[in-house]
């Protein structure tokens, strides 16, 4: 898997990130605005004023996300919308947020796992997180009080 982790909002109170697939054109936060604005402009609009409020604002709120991995990986859906459009998160604390993909519920279907298109989303971040962690353990990245810092570059890795 060949990705960076590249900055979205540098604000004060928390720090939101992206993953840049390296065959990718555009970041997986650039990838969901650009394919759900048009249907679901609102909500599109609501994540992103969101993720700029943790940033700048309030930081990592709790009831803004729902956990989505097992309880040993941080990846949360950022709840903030009412309709069936999900987008996943890595959290590391209250310190900073990967941004990854997402997508649209099916109707009806509750579970994650009846939503194979999603379920993927978040086993990518579930493996995203393993190689991050390999490096945080041989800190080769350190979280800080506010920032993820160190080599978010990952090449050949996983």
């Amino acid at each position: 898997m060949n990705f960076s982790i590249i900055p979205i909002f540098e604000g004060s109170k928390a720090k939101i990130y992206t993953i840049k697939f390296l065959e990718s054109d555009n970041s997986e936060y650039k990838n969901f605005v650009q394919e759900f604005k048009n249907i679901y402009s609102e909500s599109v609009h609501i994540l992103n004023q969101k993720l700029k409020s943790f940033s700048y604002k309030r930081g990592i709120i709790d009831e803004f996300l729902t956990r989505e991995s097992s309880e040993a990986f941080n990846v949360y859906k950022i709840s903030e919308t009412n309709d069936n459009l999900r987008l996943y998160c890595i959290r590391y604390s209250n310190v900073a947020l990967i941004i990854g993909g997402g997508g649209i519920k099916t109707l009806g279907k509750i579970k994650l796992k009846d939503n194979p298109h999603l379920q993927i989303k978040v086993d990518q971040l579930v493996e995203i997180e393993k190689i991050i962690q390999k490096r945080i353990n041989s800190r080769e990245i350190i979280i800080t009080d506010n920032s993820i810092e160190g080599n978010l570059n990952f090449y050949g890795e996983g």
